[in-house]
Order: structure tokens, then sequence, then C-alpha cells
């Protein structure tokens, strides 16, 4: 319950424009928790790029993104060759 406040917290953050570019968006630990990862990653790519740049938990990022992608490349191998014979 305590994650899903604070990635609704992350989420009414308020991206202020400097200068004609949005700053960047600091999201809490807790929003890049597994069960959220790929929403906070789609909603907010900016702040996703600003810890990549900083390199901020790249072995995390690294395992979930791998871990995701596995997955889902799984999941369309299995409807293709459902599908395609």
């Amino acid at each position: 319950m305590s994650e899903q406040k604070s990635v609704e917290e992350a989420q009414k953050l308020e991206v202020k424009a400097v200068a004609g570019e949005e700053a960047v968006l600091a999201l809490p630990e807790e929003a890049w928790a597994t069960p959220q990862f790929m929403e906070t990653l789609l909603r907010h790519p900016k702040a996703f790029l600003n810890d990549v740049a900083e390199e901020k938990r790249l072995d995390n990022f690294a395992k979930r993104l791998f871990g995701f992608s596995t997955v889902l490349l799984g999941f369309y191998g299995l409807l293709m060759g459902l599908f395609g014979g």
C-alpha cells in the first residue's frame, strides 16, 4: 500500500518549464520497484534517462529491462508460433 501511495505522489509532482525545457523529475526509489517499473518508465522517460546519464541504479535497470524484454519476447514468440505455424 505504501508503494502505491509513493508512486501516486510521484505522479502528482509537476514538472516546471525552465527556459523552454522541462525540469527533470526526481522520482523516489519506490517508483522504480519491479511492479511499477514499466509504468514509471513509460510515464517519466526523462527521469529514467537522467538516472542513466548520472549512472544511478544501472544494475537494477539492466536486470529489470532484461527480465521484461525476455518475458515479452517469449510471449511474442509463443503467439507467432501458435498463429504462424
